[in-house]
């Protein structure tokens, strides 16, 4: 296999929002999750608005990627 540097994508955004959208979803994973996570760490982080659509949050993502312009 051939080497790729590792990248982080971390939503930000109010903490109600995503409660909201964990709740919507109902999933048994969800659960149990804590109000707040924070992934930085020694890999590249990636942060985007929760708030935005996912269009527009992919729109952001890819140029952050190098993957579109």
């Amino acid at each position: 296999f051939g080497s790729a540097e590792v990248h982080v994508v971390q939503l930000i955004g109010d903490e109600t929002l995503f409660a909201a959208r964990r709740a919507g979803r109902g999933e048994s994973r969800d659960a149990h999750r804590p109000a707040s996570e924070d992934s930085r760490g020694s890999v590249t982080t990636i942060f985007l608005d929760a708030a935005l659509p996912t269009t527009q949050q992919v729109a952001e993502l890819l140029p952050k990627l190098g993957l579109a312009s």
